[in-house]
């Protein structure tokens, strides 16, 4: 029988302990991760979560598909159409393509005045002033393109420049 990438729905936070289990058992699984810098009460941690709570992806027959399901914390194989979802090889390469470099930031250090650069996207290296920041996003002026533009940049894209001194540094 041929393998196909099937989806099935987990217990809440089981996503990573599911996903060793079934490598030991020699399946090949995928759970899209993504690195957050959470902020404790006395620091910053960077943390590994699911991107995808609650899913899991696995290359089954449907035999094995059987298999995975007998786990105690996979609840069912996801349906689309009163059918299996089937998720293509392209599909899963460009999860792992797009989740591979992405780090989501929660951060409250960057307040509005604050000088930024852009560490990702169309105006890497460029730097602005926060004029407003919102959940995901801050609203930058970009003052060096010789006119007052603003745009919005998504947070994981910016680095907050800290100058003491006359160093500049970037956090």
């Amino acid at each position: 029988m041929d393998r196909t990438w099937r989806a099935f729905y987990t217990k809440p936070r089981h996503e990573i302990k599911i996903t060793n289990r079934l490598d030991e058992a020699g399946f090949s699984v995928y759970c899209p991760v993504v690195k957050m810098k959470v902020r404790w009460s006395d620091r910053w941690k960077k943390v590994t979560r699911p991107a995808l709570p609650g899913y899991l992806f696995v290359h089954v027959t449907e035999e094995e598909r059987i298999m995975v399901l007998q786990d105690k914390s996979v609840l069912n194989s996801v349906m689309w159409n009163k059918k299996l979802a089937e998720i293509s090889n392209e599909e899963i390469e460009l999860m792992k393509l797009v989740l591979d470099d992405a780090e989501h930031v929660e951060t409250t250090d960057i307040t509005e005045g604050d000088r930024v650069e852009i560490s990702r996207g169309s105006f890497t290296g460029q730097s602005g002033i926060v004029v407003q920041v919102s959940n995901k996003t801050v609203r930058l002026r970009i003052d060096s393109m010789q006119c007052d533009m603003t745009i919005n940049v998504p947070l994981v894209r910016i680095d907050k420049i800290r100058e003491q001194m006359g160093i500049t540094e970037r956090s």
